[in-house]
This record gives C-alpha cells, sequence and structure tokens, in this order.
C-alpha cells in the first residue's frame, strides 16, 4: 500500500485531476450542494475504477493462461507504450499552458471534456457524463506502469486465469486512496478564480514527466531511483522509476 501510494500519487494522481475524472471542475450543476457534489464525484470515480477493472482483469486473465511468455510480451510493449503516453501527456500539458485550444480545454470547464490524448479518448468525450468515465478507465487501464507489471508476474505465476484476473482487480482497487484522494481534492479545497487554466496542464506535465522516467528506466537508459528503509527491522526499497 505504501508502494502503490507514493508511486501513484507522482504519476496517476495528477491524470485524475487533470482530466477531472471526479467531474468537480466542470459543468457543475447550479444549486447542487456540496455533498451532492461529493456524491457525484464518488460515483464518476468509481465508474472509473470498474473500468480499470475489466482492463486489468483481462490482462490478468491472459498472464495467467500465458504464463510468462505473455508477461514479457506485456514488458516489450509497455517500453514502447510508456513513451507514446509520456509524449501525449506532455504535449497536452505543454499546449494548455500555452492556451493552445484543443487538447487541454478552456477556462474553468476544462477537464474531461476538453482532452483529447488519443482517437479513442476523443470517442469517450462522445459518451454521456457517467460512460465516458467507465470508457476512459478501459482506455487508461492501458496505461505502462512498472507496478501493473509487477502484480501481471504474480498472475502470471499463478498459472490460472481467474487467479491471475483477481490479482489485478484487487491491485486497481488498492490505488482507490490515490484516485479517489486526487479527484475529490478539487471539490474539497478552495480554488482561487482561474487557477483551473494553468493547474491542470500543469499536472499533466508532472505525469508526462514522470511516465518518461519510468519508461526511460525500464528501457535501461537512466538508473532506476528508489528509496530505502526499515520498518520492523526489515529493509524495504520502493522504486519510484
Amino acid at each position: 500500500m505504501v508502494w502503490i501510494t507514493l508511486h501513484c500519487a507522482g504519476m496517476c494522481g495528477p491524470i485524475v485531476v487533470g482530466l477531472d475524472l471526479g467531474g468537480t471542475l466542470a459543468g457543475r450543476e447550479e444549486g447542487q450542494t456540496r455533498g451532492g457534489k461529493l456524491l457525484d464525484a464518488v460515483i464518476n470515480l468509481s465508474l472509473y475504477q470498474v473500468g480499470r477493472s475489466i482492463t486489468y482483469a483481462l490482462l490478468g486473465a491472459l498472464a495467467g493462461w500465458g504464463g510468462k511468455l505473455l508477461q514479457e510480451v506485456f514488458r516489450d510493449i509497455s517500453r514502447v507504450a510508456g513513451l507514446v503516453v509520456a509524449a501525449l501527456l506532455l504535449a497536452a500539458g505543454l499546449r494548455g499552458l500555452l492556451g493552445i485550444r484543443g487538447l487541454i480545454g478552456e477556462g474553468e470547464g476544462a477537464g474531461i471534456k476538453g482532452s483529447a490524448l488519443t482517437p479513442m479518448v476523443r470517442w469517450a468525450r462522445r459518451l454521456g457524463p457517467r460512460w465516458q468515465r467507465l470508457a476512459l478507465g478501459i482506455i487508461l487501464g492501458w496505461l505502462p506502469c512498472m507496478i501493473p507489471l509487477w502484480v501481471l508476474g504474480l498472475s502470471a505465476s499463478t498459472q490460472s486465469p481467474v487467479h491471475g484476473a483477481l490479482l489485478m482487480v484487487l491491485l486497481v482497487w488498492m490505488t482507490s486512496l490515490v484516485i479517489f484522494g486526487a479527484g475529490l481534492a478539487p471539490a474539497l479545497l478552495r480554488r482561487r478564480p482561474g487557477t483551473t487554466r494553468w493547474l491542470l496542464p500543469a499536472l499533466l506535465l508532472l505525469s508526462g514527466v514522470w511516465m518518461g522516467l519510468v519508461s526511460a528506466g525500464a528501457n535501461g537508459w537512466i538508473d532506476s531511483v528508489s528509496i530505502g528503509f526499515t520498518l520492523w527491522n526489515k529493509g524495504y526499497a520502493i522504486m519510484l522509476w
């Protein structure tokens, strides 16, 4: 939980806020209570997690069925996909900071409706607000990350599609502290007018840099960075990238 929380807070947390997956920055109904907004955000984020669970369950089942062979295929794909996703996130952040329309959206209404990282995300924008979150969860579940790859290795070791899928779904919901925390934060914190214009692009830039470092480390271009600590007289390490 410590490893997942620290790592995901740096990479996935900014994506959740930057794309406004909780829906707290865009399209607020007049007269809606604070509790109603928070409830809507919880529903949106839950649907996003369900979407990720669908993708992760599929990958876990394939790993459990195919064993080590498919695990290595996923790892090879992620080394390239990570660089592509990092470039898209950086492009979205830069275009948002520069005020270029089309990738990050405009003003206080910026967010999931104004974000187009891939053609599939553009397709998801056409769906209703609830279906958007589910679809984006399925799509963004393919984001390459070292933690899912590690759990895919565990799934492969089970030699069982069912057990492999359950391991990956468990991982999704272990990230809930970060996903729900980041998604609800905009509704809980006071914002100055206009902060959305620079905050959301900046968060996407942070995710892009983090993803780039993860991918560079996976390809052996840079050294991986980890934090070592001792807990109950046992040594542990949390890998950042």
